[in-house]
């Protein structure tokens, strides 16, 4: 019973760490995308909001992320609103977070209760999450929402439109994901985030073998008691060991 109340205990913790965490990433997206002023590019301008839901991909897994870039996108438009809303970048948002997590944390999988990841198919992943999420989620998806809200322009006219703005995304991305997850290194040997596993302390053992020796009380030949810390009869040269063993101890 107690060790279960223990496990119990220690699921708790684990859930109330995710959460205070989710909530800080998803405040973080909402500044970086509404009140830190954006990058402007010809045509668009770029926040840096994209980093708060990376670091979650690569802490947490793909379900923090996906809940951080959903959730920060839905908050931030519904306190923060600049221009016309379409719930289909909500939605976008939220796969692109999915999508951050199953390239870039250690354990993707880990949800399924499988310890699988990518490493033997996956090639810089920074390169890949990059380009599938601009490139086919932003670029084609989210322009069919704006072609949509926006009819001063085509579908293809608004595509041509946004390619600098994904082009200069790709471009971050690929270089600040690698530093991002160097940061939640740290993080993690902090104790911060869901990718460190509590692996059991090794101890060290000493090992120690040592000689036991038994002797006879008189000699076996002439019967002459055996004097104190002596191996042999001192009137008839017999040997009084009786037996000897060895004892080997280990010390933690």
């Amino acid at each position: 019973m107690e060790k279960n109340g223990k496990k119990a205990k220690s699921t708790g913790a684990m859930s109330v760490e995710m959460l205070v965490i989710t909530a800080l990433l998803i405040a973080m997206y909402v500044v970086l995308d509404r009140l830190v002023p954006a990058i402007k590019l010809p045509g668009a301008k770029v926040a840096l909001s994209f980093v708060a839901p990376i670091v979650a991909a690569i802490l947490c897994g793909p379900v923090i992320g996906m809940l951080v870039y959903g959730l920060g996108d839905l908050i931030a438009a519904l306190l923060f609103p600049f221009g016309q809303y379409h719930p289909g970048f909500t939605v976008v948002a939220a796969l692109m977070g999915a999508v951050f997590g199953l390239f870039l944390h250690k354990k993707p999988f880990g949800i399924f209760g499988s310890d699988r990841g990518w490493d033997r198919i996956r090639i810089f992943p920074n390169v890949i999450a990059a380009v599938l999420i601009n490139a086919l989620l932003g670029q084609f998806v989210n322009t069919l929402w704006v072609a949509q809200l926006y009819g001063s322009k085509t579908y293809w006219g608004w595509f041509v439109y946004r390619l600098p703005q994904h082009g200069f995304l790709i471009a971050a991305e690929i270089i600040l994901i690698p530093l991002l997850m160097k940061l939640c290194e740290q993080l993690n040997k902090a104790g911060i985030g869901g990718r460190r596993t509590n692996k059991p302390e090794k101890r060290i053992k000493e090992e120690t073998s040592r000689t036991k020796v038994s002797y006879y009380s008189t000699c076996p030949g002439c019967g002459t008691a055996r004097p104190k810390g002596a191996d042999k009869c001192e009137f008839c040269g017999r040997n009084l060991i009786k037996d000897e063993e060895i004892v080997t101890e280990i010390k933690e």
